[in-house]
């Protein structure tokens, strides 16, 4: 997700989720709107869309977003780094099934844990990465990215190499406002992903629980609109088997 330090839910829509399997060790309300999104073209809140067009009804779009992997400290796991390499997995799997390669457009936040997997594993296999980041790079980094004794940053940092980066631009909402930056970035990717395709893919990580409050995981789900059982999201729930 376009990713805070606690994610930032309300609703709870029930889509299918994958859970489960065995613990492997190691790791804005945008409108539903079809049509292109040409180069310049803006979104509903005026948030420009630069470089980034219309993918074609054809070639797979996919709208990537979901739980930070835990910090140590954290009361009860939820996504510990324990899980990465079986969420990377799932993930893969989802990408791989709605066939994601060159030409392919995977947009995702950029924080630790489900968007820097679901953009490595799109850039993989050739597709477009587009990293929308809700704060400018170093403190987005500070605040959504780093965590002690672990590659997340570095991670992140070769993705800004490889992906085309957008920021939300400052002014659009108070980025010292808690989750409402947060908020405001989710429905952006939405809205991008939707004017990219008229019915894009997503790939979610997602406990199916709600947050700590707004502008997290299941704040997306709900603003996407998909219902349960639409064969276009794939919910991937990181909690720790038992």
């Amino acid at each position: 997700m376009t990713a805070r330090n606690d994610d930032r839910p309300e609703g709870r829509p029930e889509p299918t989720r994958t859970t489960g399997g065995t613990d492997a060790e190691g790791t804005g309300a945008g409108s539903a709107r079809a049509g292109g999104a040409g180069a310049g073209s803006t979104d509903a809140g005026g948030v420009a869309h630069r470089g980034v067009r219309d993918a074609g009804a054809t070639t797979p779009v996919v709208l990537a977003s979901g739980h930070l992997v835990d910090r140590p400290d954290r009361p009860s796991p939820r996504f510990p780094p324990s899980r990465v390499p079986w969420v990377t997995d799932l993930v893969g799997g989802a990408l791989d099934e709605w066939r994601v390669g060159p030409g392919a457009i995977v947009i995702c936040g950029g924080a630790r844990g489900a968007d820097i997997i679901a953009a490595e594993e799109g850039h993989s296999r050739g597709a477009r990465v587009v990293l929308c980041l809700a704060l400018p790079p170093e403190e987005f980094e500070r605040r959504s990215v780093d965590l002690p004794g672990t590659e997340w940053r570095e991670r992140f940092r070769r993705l800004l190499k490889v992906a085309e980066v957008r920021q939300l631009p400052e002014g659009v909402v108070d980025a010292s406002a808690d989750g409402e930056v947060f908020d405001r970035a989710n429905e952006w990717m939405i809205d991008m992903a939707h004017r990219l395709a008229r019915r894009p893919y997503a790939v979610v990580v997602w406990d199916g629980q709600p947050g700590d409050g707004r502008g997290g995981t299941s704040d997306l789900i709900r603003q996407l609109g998909y219902p349960a059982d639409d064969p276009r999201i794939r919910v991937i729930d990181p909690t720790p088997p038992g």
